[in-house]
């Protein structure tokens, strides 16, 4: 598989919405989980779309600094749909 064509904003997406959950899953190593955390917590968010702008839209005081403040404000957001 050749990821050499995939720019920079796509691999960060693919590794934190397919590679990290398989791997915090299924990894029984502790050190891996660990990092897997700290990447979760402390990487800066990643490129906006529609559901964190309408999230940042109707909550600007609310500040995203994180992948997981990020993927939170799109778990909220697509369940405020669902509702």
């Amino acid at each position: 598989m050749d990821f050499k064509g995939i720019g920079k904003q796509r691999k960060e997406e693919m590794f934190f919405n397919i590679i990290m959950p398989f791997l915090m899953v299924f990894s029984e190593d502790k050190n891996i989980q660990q990092f897997l955390n700290f990447m979760f917590e402390t990487h800066p968010p990643l490129q906006d779309n529609r559901l964190t702008k309408a999230f940042k839209n109707k909550y600007p005081d609310l500040k995203i600094t994180n992948v997981k403040e990020h993927m939170g404000a799109i778990f909220f957001e697509k369940t405020k749909e669902i509702t």
